[in-house]
């Protein structure tokens, strides 16, 4: 997504049928916070390389899932901005924040 990239210290993974983003870290004692993602949040996840803004975003939410765009919009403003607040998503220009 334009002015937005995922955190290279962040992995996503899937295990056992549950989708987590696990932060990477050199240091053990900072590897704590791992973040469970339900099914809306993995879709999204895998496809902000896709959309090229909030509404692109949207749209692909409204294809997958069945929601009106004013839904979809809501969900992907709400969901960016949780990987942003957790470290997971990095606005260009703020290399330094860390999961």
């Amino acid at each position: 997504m334009k002015g937005m990239s995922k955190n290279p210290r962040v992995v996503a993974r899937k295990l056992k049928g549950r989708r987590y983003l696990v932060p990477v870290h050199e240091e053990l004692d900072r590897m704590r916070k791992v973040f469970e993602l339900n099914e809306l949040g993995w879709f999204i996840w895998r496809r902000l390389e896709e959309a090229e803004d909030l509404g692109g975003l949207a749209g692909l939410i409204m294809d997958r899932f069945d929601v009106d765009s004013k839904t979809a919009f809501a969900d992907a403003r709400a969901f960016m901005d949780e990987l942003v607040r957790v470290g997971a998503l990095i606005r260009d220009g703020d290399s330094d924040q860390e999961a």
